[in-house]
């Protein structure tokens, strides 16, 4: 794997890339048109901003993926992380059986 690989300027490409899309879409209607360009200014401040925090070694990632349920299946990664790393895992593994 190429160890120069910028996943973080890879991520913003494909955000700007998203958004010019997104607004050539919406150029039918101005009332969208406005909200896009707006949203795309936002977004690119974002994406500065981002850039800024990983120069200093602080990784914001671009996208959040959120799984919200009203009750785990402790199922997913995070959750079999959690109880790798806690006492819960015991507690867990004694009422499983």
């Amino acid at each position: 794997m190429n160890d120069n690989f910028d996943l973080q300027g890879y991520l913003i490409n494909g955000i700007e890339r998203f958004m010019t899309d997104a607004v050539k879409a919406t150029l039918k209607n101005p009332r969208q048109s406005a909200f896009m360009m707006k949203f795309a200014l936002s977004c690119k401040a974002a994406s500065k901003r981002r850039r800024q925090a990983e120069d200093r070694g602080e990784h914001i990632p671009s996208f959040l993926i959120a799984s919200i349920t009203s009750k785990g299946n402790l199922h997913c990664a995070a959750a079999i992380s959690f109880l790798k790393t806690t006492r819960a895992a015991a507690f867990y593994m004694k009422s499983a059986r």
